[in-house]
């Protein structure tokens, strides 16, 4: 491998391995046990295989985006941000699956009514404050 090989891939690199870390972090931080299957789910929900591809698809995203923006950055400096950036996107998107599962559907009584009582539009509104930027 050539120098200019890594310079070219790095940003991809980097991407696709912390499109990973999060992947793996996310799904261990998801507990969908036999409570949450018996949970009155409002008629609205996604079945639950639609969340494995939406969050792929969301990675590869937010990383063509991030490669993208690495190619096209002026300076040194530029980069830098966009790596810290990169970075705290995919904390807010693991934050979000974390404050999910441990605080919205570890109560699940408070669950069950927020998502039963709430319109399709209202339940995304915390969703689009924490991690909407990732779509």
């Amino acid at each position: 491998m050539s120098a200019e090989w890594f310079a070219h891939y790095k940003p991809i690199i980097f991407a696709v391995v912390w499109g990973l870390v999060l992947a793996l972090a996310g799904a261990w931080a998801t507990d969908i046990g036999e409570w949450y299957k018996s949970l009155q789910q409002p008629p609205w929900k996604p079945p639950d295989w639609v969340f494995g591809p939406m969050w792929t698809v969301i990675f590869i995203l937010a990383g063509a985006a991030f490669v993208m923006g690495y190619h096209r950055a002026p300076n040194q400096e530029t980069i830098r941000m966009l790596v810290i950036l990169f970075i705290v996107n995919g904390l807010f998107n693991f934050i979000w699956s974390v404050w999910i599962m441990a605080f919205c559907i570890g109560d699940r009584t408070r669950y069950a009514f927020v998502f039963t009582h709430l319109k399709p539009l209202d339940a995304a509104i915390p969703r689009l404050g924490i991690g909407g930027h990732a779509a």
